[in-house]
């Protein structure tokens, strides 16, 4: 019987083993919580990439409503929320600034001209702007 507890109280893991693999452990866990912060910041940027998408779409679809400004004149100013309605500028999270530039040839089957439109759209700390712009047929 003695020799039976000698060889249950020596199999057992050493404190050098226990602490390796302590350090292992956490190693790891900290390389995943890196990831994690990583994994939220590129949701949040495909997140607002989308809204853009949505914004330039709708601006560039409503445009032939209201009358464009003239080449050269002040922007036409629109305001959106996180979610891509228009919003007063107060809520605002996006702005988006529309200039029009010098009107292009006459199309020969409808008699519109082609105008092109630049978008400058800005959001919360205004240092980052995307430029979008299209030709688009007007009366």
């Amino acid at each position: 019987m003695n020799q039976r507890f000698l060889r249950s109280a020596s199999s057992g893991f050493s404190l050098v083993e226990i602490t390796l693999a302590l350090g292992i452990v956490a190693f790891v866990l900290i390389a995943v919580l890196g990831l994690f912060s990583v994994g939220l910041d590129s949701s949040r940027r495909s997140a607002s990439d989308t809204v853009i998408s949505q914004v330039v779409n709708q601006v560039l679809s409503d445009i032939r409503t209201p009358a464009l400004p003239a080449p050269g004149s002040a922007a036409l100013e629109f305001y959106y929320n996180e979610k891509g309605a228009t919003v007063p500028q107060q809520e605002a999270v996006y702005k988006v600034s529309l200039y029009t530039q010098s009107p292009g040839a006459v199309l020969p089957d409808t008699g519109s001209r082609l105008y092109l439109i630049r978008l400058d759209i800005s959001w919360p700390g205004g240092s980052t702007v995307v430029h979008a712009s299209r030709l688009i047929p007007l009366p």
